[in-house]
C-alpha cells in the first residue's frame, strides 16, 4: 500500500526516525499520563499557588527537587532555600489509578520521597495544581476522543455485529481510562 511506503521513505531519514520518536514518546505519555504525573489533576495545595516550576538538582542521594520558600504571599513570590533539596523515588508509590483502564496501581515514574516536597514540572497554579499533571491528562483526554470522533465517523461504514463490538469498547474506555 501506498501508506506504507511512505512511512517506509520517512523513516529512511534521520528526521523522519527523530520526528517518529518523538511521535511515540508524545502518544505513550498521553496513554500513560496517571503513571507519569506525580498528582492528580483535582489534588490542590492552596499554600503553593503559582509556584514556579521546581529545579532539579544532583544532591547526596542523586537526582533531587530544589527546595522553595515562601516570600512574599501577595505577589506569590518563591526563592530558591540555599543547600536544601527533597530526594526523588522512581516507580515509587502514590495515587490509585487504572493503568489504561483496566490494571489497578499505585506506582507512578517519579515521586518526591519526603511529604514537605514539592516537584512542579511546569509550576503550579492559581490553586496550587499541578500544571505538568493536568498537561498530561488534557492529552489523555484529547487521545481520546480523538479515537471517538474517528470511530463515529467510520462506524456507519461497518457491519452490525463489528459495530456492537467497536462500541462496547469505547464505552468501556470512556467510563475506565481518562
Amino acid at each position: 500500500m501506498i501508506v506504507f511506503s511512505i512511512f517506509k521513505e520517512v523513516l529512511k531519514r534521520p528526521l523522519g526516525m527523530l520526528s517518529a520518536g518523538i511521535l511515540i514518546a508524545l502518544y505513550s505519555a498521553a496513554l500513560l499520563a496517571d503513571f507519569v504525573v506525580p498528582y492528580q489533576t483535582n489534588e490542590q495545595n492552596l499554600e503553593r499557588t503559582y509556584h514556579p516550576p521546581t529545579a532539579l538538582v544532583w544532591g547526596e542521594s542523586g537526582l533531587s527537587v530544589q527546595a522553595y520558600e515562601l516570600v512574599d504571599p501577595t505577589v506569590a513570590q518563591y526563592e530558591k532555600i540555599a543547600g536544601k533539596s527533597y530526594a526523588l523515588e522512581f516507580f515509587a508509590e502514590g495515587f490509585e489509578y487504572r493503568l489504561l483502564g483496566l490494571i489497578p496501581m499505585n506506582r507512578h515514574l517519579i515521586q518526591v520521597a519526603d511529604d514537605d516536597g514539592a516537584l512542579y514540572l511546569m509550576g503550579s497554579d492559581s490553586t496550587g495544581r499541578d500544571v505538568f499533571s493536568r498537561l498530561h491528562t488534557t492529552a489523555c483526554v484529547a487521545l481520546y476522543r480523538t479515537a471517538r470522533d474517528h470511530y463515529y465517523h467510520h462506524a456507519r461504514f461497518l457491519s452490525g455485529r463489528v459495530k456492537w463490538l467497536l462500541r462496547r469498547t469505547h464505552r468501556f474506555y470512556r467510563d475506565a481510562l481518562c
